[in-house]
Formats: structure tokens, C-alpha cells, sequence
């Protein structure tokens, strides 16, 4: 079964729980607090020109002041003039309270500071028209905490507010990073489309102000919502322009982040290699700098990629890591993303009883943090599980949710893919039910087991199941799915179309032969649309290797051939199929494509092939 392509949860994680104040992909800074006006130089309308008069030499005199004579002469101020000046700075309480919050962001306490809520609020109320400087701090450190709680509608609320004192007070960097923060919380969201144009106009603002470190953030945030659309080629040219910019300002953290980003890209294309080798340059820094909750995210993507590799005792001790770190940090999302990656390493070895176990526990965390987008996924890995240990009305109805969740989100990938596991899930199910019926004492006890089997199961058939198995593989196909040809073959089959059901393998078989020759059987991808540099290490450094039965090009490299081999042990893909059973009769196709031998000498052999499955106990 396909789990999600572009996910946090399958894929590597991608940064999307732990936004900051200046990028989305890797958080582990806060805001600096404002400072007070007395322990600014001051100028002829500040503390010292009150008490002195110094119209002209406030420069000098403020220099010659050390911190506790201007708090002195600050303090003195405010008694002697607190009609006029009280409402111009904030107050000795409101100080307490804000420095509070930056201690608690430096800390990443978030649970703290959501703790301290409604007296920032109330702080940044009070000082809003005076020093709005102060108030979009509070504002700020409110909607970091939030996001990274995955409480995503709330962080949308107090950066709208932060955005909203930028544009007033003409502060275009402030504008920037509230745009680039609430891009964030769009992304987590899964409003995709939103998270692009916030991020984008984060993007021109620095742009516009040549600000290197801002544009380095829009990159990599740009990048990441470009990966979740399945764009990877622009994914990865973006978050090679924020490494080059992180290397170029020298900073590490941003830098790692690029490294963690580049590696999630790689790992959505099967290049598993190149992903640990990012992954492991992000351990290594946030290592250096002491970051961590990225530490964390670091060995959750590490768990990822060995997972894929077929590693997994690998997997499962760096996503125990992973958890471990999360829990330390109080951070819900990441331990969310840590049970996926345990549900994941499970069910690519067969352990599904821990992998639903562990899936439970990631769709509950979700759940309660109110992140749809992870709420989706969750589904999906719950659904995939369901249909591989054969309870597949259980994984159509999680699927369904997931196409649900995805439809509201706008995430036509993931509608398609839950699409084609609908249709998948309801196929099987039909067999199943088909395969009892001719197994029970309604079956003919002289009938030939080399008599067609779809002629007796078209009797047993559930019309309504299969009329939706058909809708949903069909709105599979029309979403690019070219596997949904191959279950509708079998399914059309089944019904007793047989000359349908011909057509549907034909057309299945010249794509596997033509346009499927980019697909690799390990991986489970396809190649294409990706930039020059991508394309050549793919087609150059790891040309597919070719099956020696068919002749058909199957996988990237000798890496990604085992993992098939180590797939088929297992029963295969569901979705794809196991290549040994085809493999005859793609072979055989292969002749017409290619040597033009003529179609109708292969159609016994086709439906052998489509007969074989009817009778599979």
C-alpha cells in the first residue's frame, strides 16, 4: 500500500510543527525583547533633558550615565510626570511580564508561555498605541508558542496582530517575518496555496531590503510548501538558494536547517543515500549550536531514510531518539512525528500489530493539537496497515476520512492517492467475498479449476461495491495514478467484462513497457520535471537496471533492487503488484511494443494472468 508521497509523518520531516519568529523549517530561536527607553542613549526628549535641560549635550550626558542612575532618573521621571509619561513606556508589572516571555521563548517553554497568556495579553493591549514595538513581541512569542503546540488557528491570530503593527508603523522587516510566520501556520494547516503567497511576499519584502538572512528564510520556506505539492524539482532550488545564502552569513542554524530540507527532497525521490548524508550534516550542526529540538527532527529524518533503505533496527533506534527528545522538549508534534516514524519502521517489516499501535498513538496526539494535515496522514498510515493485514472495509472507511480531510485541505495528491486506496481496499474486498462464496457449499462440486472463474463470480458480486470500486480507481487514473489500470483490469475481470478487463492490462503493460520505464519498483518513484543537476545525478550516476525476465527497466540502482526483493518477501505492494506474477506477460507485451508481434498472440496469456488472481486462496 502507497503511504503518502510528501508527508511528515512517512516522509522525512519536513519542519512544519516548529515555526519561529524567523523561519519555518528549523526553530530554535525567540524575539528579542524591545529594550527599555532608559537603556537607550537618550535624546533631548528622554529622561536626562526632564531633570537637566540638556537641549544640546543630551548626546554626551546620556553616554556618561551608567545603567542605575538613568533607572534612577527614569523612576524619577515617571513620579514627576506620570500624567504624560506613563503611558509612553511600560510599566515596572508589564517589564516583569514581558521579560517573563522572553525568558520562557529562549527556553522554548512553550506550555509556559501559553501559561502567561492572558496577562500578555493584556500587557500588549495596554502598551499597544504607545510602544507597539512591545506589544507585537508579546503578540509574537503567543503565536510561536501556538505553532509550535499545533494550536494553528490561535498562532494565525496573534501574527495577523503582529503583521497588522508592521504595516502601521511601516516596519518592513516586522512585515517579513509575520509574513513568513503565518505562512507557517498555513502550511501546518495544509492550506498550502496561502502558506505559498505569505511566503512569497515575505520573499519580495527582503528582497526589497537586500536582506540576505530574509531571504534565506523565504527560501527554504518556499521550498518546503513547494515539496508538500509534490513539486520537488523547485523544492530543491529553493533550498539550495537558502544554503547558499546560510553559508554565505555564516549561519549554522539556518544552514542546518537547508541541510534537513534538502535531505526531505531527496528522500521523496529514493535517492535515500544523499538524504542521510543531509540528515546526518544537520545532526552534526544542531549538534554544534546545542539546538535540540533540532537534534531531534535531525534523527527522526535519519530513522526515515534507513527505514527506506531497509535498515530498520536502524530506523527504530534513531526514532526512538527522536521520541525521546520530543518528550524532553514538551513538544506534542514531535512525538507525533516520532509514532509515525516508529508506525512506518512496523509496517515495512511486517509488524503491524505495533505499527497500528504506534499509528494510534500519532493520530491521537493530532487529534488533540487540532492539526489536520496530520489528522490526514494519520488516516492514510492507519488505512495502508488496515489493507495489508486484510480488514479492508476498515481501511477503506480511514481512507475515506483521508480523502475527506485532504478535499477540505486542498491537497489534490493526497485526494488522488486516497482515491486509488478506496478503490484498492474495495476491490480486495470484493475478491475476498467473491473467493468465500465459491469456497462455500453454494459452489459446484464438479466445477473445473481450469474453468474461467470470473463466469461463477460475477454471481457472487456485491454490484454496489463494485460499482464504487470502479468510481473511486477511475477518479484514481484521471489523478495520474497509471497503477489504477491494473486494478481495474482485475476488477472489471472479476465482473465478467472480460474484454474490458483486457483493454484495462493492455493499456497497463504498454505503460509499464513506454512511460513506466522512469518508474522504479524499489522506490516508488517516477522520474521527471526536475532540474538539470537533479536529473543528472539520477540518470547518469544510477541508470535503471533492467529485469532479466521481461527486459523491462525496473529500478534505479542495485540498492533499490534489493529493496524490492525485500518488499516482495514481505507480499509484495498491494498497489504495484509483485513483479514475478507479471512478469511473463509483461515480457511477452514487450514484443508487441517493441517488435511488433501481433496483440492477439498474447491474449491467452493475459488472461491467464488475469485468471491466476481470481483463484489466488
Amino acid at each position: 500500500m502507497v503511504i503518502s508521497e510528501f508527508t511528515m509523518d512517512d516522509m522525512p520531516f519536513l519542519g512544519l510543527a516548529r515555526a519561529h519568529i524567523h523561519t519555518h523549517s528549523h526553530a530554535n530561536a525567540s524575539p528579542a525583547l524591545p529594550p527599555r527607553p532608559c537603556t537607550l542613549p537618550l535624546c533631548c526628549c528622554q529622561i536626562k533633558a526632564w531633570k537637566a535641560g540638556h537641549k544640546g549635550e543630551c548626546g554626551v550626558a546620556s553616554r556618561a550615565l551608567n545603567r542605575k542612575e538613568i533607572d534612577r532618573a527614569y523612576r524619577r521621571g515617571l513620579r514627576q510626570d506620570a500624567d504624560t509619561r506613563t503611558a509612553a513606556t511600560p510599566t515596572a508589572y508589564q517589564w516583569r511580564v514581558l521579560r517573563r516571555l522572553e525568558q520562557l521563548a529562549a527556553a522554548d517553554d512553550w506550555r509556559g508561555v501559553v501559561a502567561l497568556e492572558p496577562a500578555s495579553r493584556e500587557v500588549a493591549q495596554d502598551v499597544g498605541t504607545a510602544t507597539p514595538d512591545h506589544a507585537a513581541f508579546a503578540y509574537c512569542i503567543l503565536g510561536v508558542a501556538y505553532q509550535s503546540l499545533g494550536g494553528f488557528s490561535k498562532a494565525i491570530e496573534y501574527q495577523m496582530q503582529c503583521l497588522a503593527i508592521a504595516k502601521k508603523a511601516g516596519d518592513r522587516v516586522g512585515e517579513g517575518k509575520a509574513c513568513g510566520n503565518i505562512g507557517n501556520a498555513y502550511q501546518s494547516l495544509g492550506d498550502v496555496g496561502k502558506a505559498i503567497d505569505y511566503h512569497t511576499q515575505d520573499l519580495a519584502i527582503a528582497k526589497e531590503l537586500e536582506d540576505r538572512v530574509g531571504k534565506s528564510r523565504a527560501y527554504g520556506n518556499l521550498g518546503i510548501a513547494h515539496q508538500s505539492l509534490g513539486e520537488v524539482g523547485k523544492a530543491i532550488e529553493y533550498h539550495l538558494q537558502d544554503l547558499a545564502l546560510a553559508k554565505e552569513v555564516g549561519n549554522r542554524t539556518r544552514e542546518g536547517a537547508a541541510y534537513s530540507n534538502l535531505g526531505a527532497s531527496y528522500q521523496s525521490l529514493g535517492d535515500y543515500s544523499e538524504a542521510i548524508a543531509y540528515h546526518t550534516q544537520h545532526l552534526a550542526i544542531a549538534q554544534e549550536v546545542g539546538d535540540r529540538a533540532g537534534e531531534g527532527r535531525a534523527y527522526g529524518n535519519l530513522g526515515c531514510g534507513y527505514r527506506s533503505q531497509g535498515e530498520s533496527d536502524k530506523a527504530i533506534e534513531y526514532q526512538m531518539q527522536c521520541l525521546a527528545i520530543a518528550k524532553e522538549k514538551g513538544d506534542p508534534l514531535g512525538e507525533a512525528r516520532a509514532y509515525a516514524g516508529l508506525g512506518n519502521a512496523y509496517q515495512s517489516v511486517g509488524v503491524f500489530d505495533k505499527a497500528v499501535q504506534y499509528h494510534t498513538q500519532h493520530l491521537a496526539i493530532v487529534k488533540e493539537v487540532e492539526d489536520k494535515a496530520g489528522v490526514c496522514k494519520a488516516h492514510g498510515n492507519l488505512g495502508a496497515c488496515h489493507c495489508q493485514i486484510g480488514e479492508y472495509l476498515k481501511a477503506f472507511d480511514y481512507h475515506e476520512t483521508q480523502h475527506a480531510l485532504a478535499t477540505e485541505l486542498g491537497l489534490p495528491r493526497v485526494q488522488t492517492e486516497a482515491a486509488l486506496c478506496m478503490g484498492l481496499a474495495l476491490r480486495l474486498e470484493v475478491l475476498r467475498e467473491v473467493r468465500a462464496k465459491r469456497r462455500g457449499p453454494a459452489a459446484g462440486a464438479d466445477e473445473s479449476p481450469e474453468a474461467p472463474c470470473h463466469s461463477s463470480a460475477s454471481a457472487c458480486l456485491n454490484d454496489n461495491r463494485v460499482r464504487q470500486a470502479q468510481n473511486w480507481l477511475q477518479t484514481a487514473l484521471l489523478g495520474g495514478y497509471s497503477f489504477a489500470r491494473l486494478h481495474l483490469a482485475h476488477l472489471t475481470f472479476i465482473a465478467g467484462q472480460e474484454d474490458t478487463a483486457l483493454e484495462y492490462l493492455k493499456e497497463h503493460l504498454s505503460w509499464c513497457v513506454e512511460k513506466g520505464r522512469d518508474w522504479c519498483d524499489g522506490c516508488q518513484q517516477l522520474r521527471g520535471h526536475l532540474p538539470a543537476a537533479v536529473c543528472a545525478r539520477l540518470t547518469e550516476a544510477t541508470p535503471m537496471l533492467t529485469c532479466s525476465g521481461c527486459r523491462v527497466a525496473r529500478f534505479c540502482n542495485a540498492d533499490h533492487q534489493k529493496m524490492a526483493s525485500r518488499k516482495a518477501a514481505l507480499g509484495g505492494n498491494q498497489v504495484t503488484g509483485r513483479h514475478r506474477d507479471i512478469c511473463g506477460v509483461l515480457g511477452k507485451w514487450r514484443q508487441v511494443v517493441k517488435d511488433g508481434v501481433a496483440p492477439d498472440s498474447c491474449t491467452e496469456e493475459l488472461l491467464a494472468f488475469l485468471r491466476h488472481e481470481c483463484k489466488m486462496p
